[in-house]
């Protein structure tokens, strides 16, 4: 009989926990391995138009919805086969049956009926949200790192500003993107309506309580059971330095309508870069492998390039279109270093011709915000070391890449 006690009100209930936790945890990293490659997606898109005039912020936001349909997709195709059960975690809806032991005063039952043709996974279809509303699937912003990073009922946050919000940086723009998931629609409560808002947000059902439904504890706690767990998942990423770009690639892979942008086989020396004016088409001279005149720099093997490298160089060549260029700071030990990248159009024959430097964007392909430490930065001296830190901070309309800043809500 202690035994059966101990089982009854011990070990029943540990397991009931155990279980319910487990599906909680599993649909809230699901959700969360979505949101981190979406809000990745969004913002790697925002400057597309510069390079594809008919690219739209619509068209941005189309693609994010679609990242994530993929990402819960079980082949990849538009049908409605979902054999392998691949979505945001678990859906199980309990039927409403005459059997049912409800509780007078609140909206728990104390036994419910599963079906199986009611059980299955959520594959949320994200809103794009174009009015950017705060409460949104997909938000445009500017992150404050510094600032608390909680979220409160109207989904306000201090880290994510909007154009407007006191604090915004209008010089900045909009550096960040905010994706969310959320299941926050019970069986018994319709989902807040800020959560359910036709073209701005979406919600899927909350995760239920399978076992522990004795009809025990006051009402507010037996409807937060029978409401069941919410879950949300949120990323925010964010534009920062580019610290690695890999080289132009004039082959065109499957999908992919237009070459893959990439590093020109020349660099630019930082301090001449920063002189250089915005969309004015600066004349250069070619000698060997070296470029001067309005800017200077020089010819190098085009190859994979990150912040520290020491570039080799290469023979001059003939380079016409967008390019994504290396910039140097020479130390003062004499060597050259990559401090950062820009982007150029470039129309340069084998004695001369023109660099624009063009406005600092956000690379959408072919550029990363991950950096690997370079053997050229271990040789240094400490002098020449400080010296490269400072001086990369300096550099002018950088090119920039996503970086995720945020995945917990």
């Amino acid at each position: 009989m202690i035994w059966f006690a101990v089982l009854l009100f011990a070990l029943l209930p540990l397991m009931a926990l155990v279980i319910h936790l487990g599906m909680v945890t599993l649909s809230r990293r699901q959700m969360q391995t979505a949101v981190d490659a979406a809000a990745m997606e969004g913002l790697r898109l925002r400057d597309r138009s510069l390079v594809a005039p008919t690219f739209t912020e619509s068209d941005r936001r189309a693609h994010v919805t679609e990242l994530v349909t993929a990402i819960y997709d079980d082949n990849l195709s538009s049908d409605a086969d979902d054999a392998m059960q691949f979505g945001a975690g678990p859906v199980i809806l309990f039927d409403d049956d005459a059997t049912d032991v409800t509780l007078p005063g609140t909206s728990f039952r104390a036994s419910r009926s599963i079906r199986r043709e009611n059980t299955g996974v959520y594959d949320p279809v994200l809103q794009s949200n174009e009015s950017n509303e705060r409460h949104g699937d997909m938000v445009a912003g500017q992150f404050q790192p510094a600032a608390s990073h909680s979220e409160d009922a109207t989904y306000s946050r201090e880290d994510f500003l909007l154009s407007g919000d006191s604090g915004y940086d209008s010089v900045v723009g909009d550096d960040s993107f905010l994706v969310r998931l959320r299941r926050t629609d019970p069986t018994v409560d319709p989902a807040p309506a800020i959560d359910t808002t036709a073209g701005v947000s979406s919600s899927g059902p909350t995760v239920p309580f399978l076992f522990g439904r004795g009809p025990y504890g006051g009402p507010d706690l037996l409807d937060r059971r029978e409401r069941g767990t919410i879950v949300r998942a949120t990323a925010i990423a964010q534009a920062v330095p580019a610290m690695t770009v890999g080289p132009y690639l004039l082959a065109q892979p499957p999908g992919q309508p237009d070459p893959v942008p990439g590093l020109a086989p020349i660099q630019l020396e930082l301090a001449s870069w920063n002189l250089l004016v915005l969309n004015v088409p600066t004349m250069v001279s070619v000698s060997g492998s070296n470029v001067s005149g309005g800017v200077t720099g020089e010819f190098v093997d085009p190859q994979v390039a990150t912040v520290g490298d020491e570039l080799i160089s290469g023979p001059a060549q003939s380079v016409v279109g967008e390019r994504f260029v290396a910039i140097y700071a020479e130390l003062p030990s004499g060597a050259r270093l990559v401090a950062g990248f820009g982007t150029v159009d470039v129309d340069l024959t084998l004695t001369g011709g023109t660099i624009t430097k063009l406005p600092s964007r956000i690379g959408a392909a072919n550029s990363s915000a991950t950096w690997r430490w370079p053997q050229s930065l271990a040789n240094l001296t400490p002098d020449d070391l400080a010296a490269f830190l400072s001086l990369r901070e300096t550099l002018q309309e950088g090119l920039m890449a996503p970086a995720l800043r945020r995945s917990l809500h």
